[in-house]
């Protein structure tokens, strides 16, 4: 399934179709100008990151998540207030759509939570998002045949990848971009100073969360504010949600790629830096399963300081480089994904 990537047209929310992770991976190689623009962008991508690849599948009672329900992504026609709730939803189908009394009970008895994705966005198509929570596993079915009222309904289902874990795009709320190297211990740190969970929160937080990192390091938007987050709970999404003083985004990643982040995450056996800390003799060593096209130098606040054409290239001598003592993080890209190395200058 592609997403819908955002274009505007006097004013108006349109959308085409494009890879998910193509926009997401070449999100940091655009260059905004326009603070407008910029502004617009910047929404733009966390709508994105809700439009994510799901496997597509319906009626499927398998898709049930651990809570016993069925978790829907589902876009209306109108617009809805930050505070949408079941009945809510309930009342806004009779009206746009008439739908019958057994259709009332049959949602009265099924729906368990329905709420905004994205609350703290007061845009198109933002505010036109719910997530739903659900005891049937046809919902989706139903509510897509209700056209007056429904843009898309899309059942989260097969969420679980190969490596055993959950992936989630988690969104700080936060007034500077974190440092490259924040991780799960800064994470959870972040939540309980923002939102002040119980120590139960915490503990819930310390023993489901594998991993966290920055997931766009190389942007220089405020994109850098996304996560990527590995947890062994398939229920991050509406336990996060709970947290609005800490995140504004959370978003379950339903469909793997076919080379995940986390394998390129892991770069032992495809990139190696030798000897590292870094002398002037440090060689980059690149494994041909891992064809670079492009590494860049950024420092400990996401700037680039050095980029280099690599394409074709086995090794990159670090004395070319001239770096200061210190510590630094390499991007190595090339055309699907990207991985990235810390490195000590002495």
């Amino acid at each position: 399934m592609s997403v819908k990537e955002p274009s505007w047209n006097s004013g108006e929310f349109q959308a085409t179709p494009i890879p998910f992770f193509a926009i997401l991976l070449n999100e940091s190689h655009n260059s905004l100008t326009r603070t407008s623009f910029a502004t617009m962008m910047k929404n733009a991508i966390i709508i994105l990151l809700l439009f994510v690849s799901f496997k597509g599948n319906t009626q499927d009672e398998s898709c049930t998540l651990s809570d016993g329900n069925y978790h829907y992504f589902v876009r209306l026609e109108d617009d809805v207030p930050i505070d949408f709730d079941k009945q809510d939803f309930i009342t806004y189908l009779e009206i746009n759509s008439s739908i019958s009394v057994s259709d009332i009970n049959f949602l009265q008895e099924n729906l368990v939570e329905v709420y905004r994705s994205l609350p703290f966005l007061d845009s198109d198509p933002a505010n036109k998002l719910l997530r739903i929570v659900a005891s049937d596993h046809t919902l989706d079915s139903f509510l897509i045949s209700l056209d007056a009222s429904i843009n898309q309904a899309v059942i989260y289902c097969d969420c679980l990848w190969s490596d055993g874990f959950y992936h989630y795009y988690v969104r700080l709320v936060i007034d500077d971009w974190p440092s490259l190297d924040f991780d799960k211990t800064d994470f959870i740190n972040h939540i309980q100073t923002s939102s002040n969970p119980s120590n139960s929160d915490l503990m819930f937080l310390e023993n489901s969360i594998s991993e966290a990192y920055v997931a766009f390091p190389a942007s220089q938007t405020d994109n850098r504010k996304t996560l990527y987050v590995k947890s062994n709970d398939d229920l991050m999404m509406p336990y996060l949600h709970d947290f609005p003083e800490a995140l504004n985004l959370v978003e379950l990643i339903c469909d793997e790629p076919e080379l995940s982040i986390t394998d390129y995450q892991n770069p032992k056996d495809l990139i190696s830096i030798v000897p590292n800390p870094i002398v002037e003799t440090s060689v980059i060593k690149i494994d041909e399963k891992f064809p670079v096209e492009e590494i860049q130098i950024m420092d400990l606040n996401g700037k680039i300081l050095f980029h280099k054409n690599v394409r074709g290239s086995d090794t990159v001598n670090m004395g070319e480089f001239n770096l200061n003592p210190g510590l630094y993080f390499i991007k190595f890209s090339e055309r699907k994904s990207s991985i990235i190395k810390k490195i000590l200058v002495k």
